[in-house]
């Protein structure tokens, strides 16, 4: 048999995009003590740091587009549809890398403070495109990157939290090599 059942791992990713759904809309809603436009916790990023830690890195990237897709619609806000599609795809892309070659060197911690790096990496990239101008980009770039630090502090920490906490008591993490996994009859 396998390790956990497809119906099992599809309500629990479902329950995971929902709860990122639910933290990305609601999170616009808290002030940042910084006047940056556009710039949040990303809070949503706590289920994508803990889902890899349980699933498989094609699971967590279907999570990442459907909250990415999702909260768009709900919000109607195409710019930061662009914005977060490009965040959200580069950050992926190098937690997924972290989680698959430095796991053990790496907390949930460290993987989300190099997330909302790459993140904003990705969204001032944006910035520099459809503005025409990389100084625009690169005079946001001093409090966007500081600020990365600090909510990548508390993602991972959350995420870490969850992680240990929440989704350890409900499914098995995923196995990171094959001599690793269970077989159950």
């Amino acid at each position: 048999m396998r390790y956990r059942s497809n119906i099992q791992s599809l309500v629990f990713l479902a329950l995971l995009a929902s709860v990122a759904i639910v933290l990305s809309y609601y999170e616009r809603f808290i002030p940042m003590p910084v006047a940056v436009p556009g710039m949040k916790l990303g809070l949503a990023n706590t289920i994508t740091v803990a889902a890899f830690y349980f699933f498989r890195k094609k699971q967590v990237f279907a999570v990442v587009i459907i909250r990415i897709v999702i909260t768009t619609l709900l919000t109607g806000n195409v710019m930061g549809f662009v914005y977060s599609l490009a965040g959200g795809l580069l950050s992926f892309v190098g937690m997924a890398l972290l989680h698959q070659f430095l796991l053990k060197w790496l907390t949930p911690i460290g993987i989300s403070v190099m997330g909302a790096y790459l993140h904003n990496i990705a969204q001032l990239t944006v910035l520099a495109i459809i503005t025409g101008s990389v100084t625009v980009a690169i005079s946001y770039s001093p409090m966007i990157m500081a600020a990365s630090l600090a909510t990548g502090l508390f993602v991972g920490i959350t995420a870490n939290f969850f992680k240990d906490n929440i989704l350890g008591n409900f499914i098995k993490p995923q196995p990171q090599s094959l001599q690793q996994c269970e077989v159950q009859d």
